[in-house]
């Protein structure tokens, strides 16, 4: 029997609810952790731990954007306490460790993505993981590379592709 994929009411309203709570982070320069946050945890689409990377073939360099760790998950709310949250996301140990990783562009030396994100889940203890590869302005490739919590069935592909494209439209710092 083929696995059923869902799509739980509440996924839809944090989809729903995100790109208006963006645009009230202002110039906050770490949005992409409220984001990953707010797509991650249980409410939403419950994954165990996520990772978000860029690679981008004009500076030669696959980078670390943010990573979620459902070990590591922030107890209150991120939109009324930004500061509190960002300053709890700039001492999270996985975190951390996704944003200190770089390597080589893979589109640039034209390697595989597949086998370079292999390397990087095995360096972040993501195990059973699968990815999702969205296309960024100026030839660059967003790659977000999750791990389902045990008890989430399959989720519905164009719904994260849709929560996650979110993460390309903030910029970089």
């Amino acid at each position: 029997m083929k696995n059923q994929c869902y799509c739980n009411s509440s996924a839809l309203q944090v989809l729903n609810y995100l790109p208006r709570r963006i645009l009230e982070l202002k110039d906050q320069p770490n949005k992409q952790e409220f984001i990953m946050h707010s797509l991650c945890n249980k409410d939403c689409f419950n994954i165990e731990k996520a990772a978000y990377f860029i690679d981008n073939p004009d500076f030669d360099c696959i980078k670390g954007v943010t990573g979620y760790s459902a070990s590591e998950v922030y107890k209150g709310d991120i939109w009324s306490n930004p500061k509190d949250f960002s300053d709890y996301m700039a001492q999270a140990i996985f975190n951390k460790k996704v944003r200190d990783i770089q390597g080589k562009s893979c589109t640039m030396h034209h390697e595989s993505h597949e086998h370079a994100l292999h390397e990087i889940a095995n360096m972040l203890g993501i195990e059973k993981y699968n990815v999702c590869n969205i296309p960024i302005p100026h030839e660059n490739h967003g790659y977000f590379i999750y791990e389902l919590q045990k008890d989430t069935g399959e989720l519905d592909n164009e719904l994260i592709l849709n929560g996650i494209s979110l993460l390309s439209f903030c910029p970089l710092y």
